[in-house]
């Protein structure tokens, strides 16, 4: 498998998506509502903690500044094509709290919510990728599913 490096211009904005990964307990969150904006920016409101497939052949750079779309920074991905856990694909899931699979309490009131909207290019352009919002099961389960992909990716 070749090294892929994508720049998720993680202006990762939740503009809206169907009820999705909300919990009725909690406040309804006024739209848009920010996973990712820039670096320690305080309306950040997940983590990128839920690495699954060959995670250790992945680096994470949640400070990039190589052409933000928006703000001083973005989150690049680069992973590597190995295989150190033999999965052959990599995947990570932005959570609430950090590292939460659904064992405990977290997340937002997001019904509101009827899209998410983001900005990934390839450091070359043609980079295959799936994205999906929810799936987390468990005591404290995502409320829904959604996904898009696989896609390919352009360098702009």
């Amino acid at each position: 498998m070749n090294k892929i490096s994508i720049i998720i211009i993680m202006s990762l904005l939740l503009l809206a998506i169907s009820p999705l990964a909300y919990s009725a307990d909690k406040p309804q969150q006024q739209m848009p509502f920010n996973v990712y904006t820039d670096k320690n920016a305080r309306d950040n409101h997940f983590i990128p903690s839920g690495w699954m497939g060959d995670y250790r052949a992945v680096k994470l750079n949640y400070s990039c500044i190589e052409n933000p779309y928006h703000g001083n920074s973005c989150i690049k991905i680069t992973y590597s094509g190995e295989l150190p856990q033999g999965a052959g694909w990599v995947g990570v899931y932005w959570q609430n709290p950090e590292n939460n699979w659904g064992s405990r309490d977290g997340g937002f009131n997001l019904s509101a919510a009827r899209k998410l909207t983001f900005w990934a290019k390839g450091e070359e352009g043609g980079e295959k990728l799936e994205f999906k919002v929810g799936g987390i099961t468990g005591a404290h389960p995502d409320t829904d599913i959604v996904a898009i992909g696989p896609i390919a990716l352009t360098g702009e």
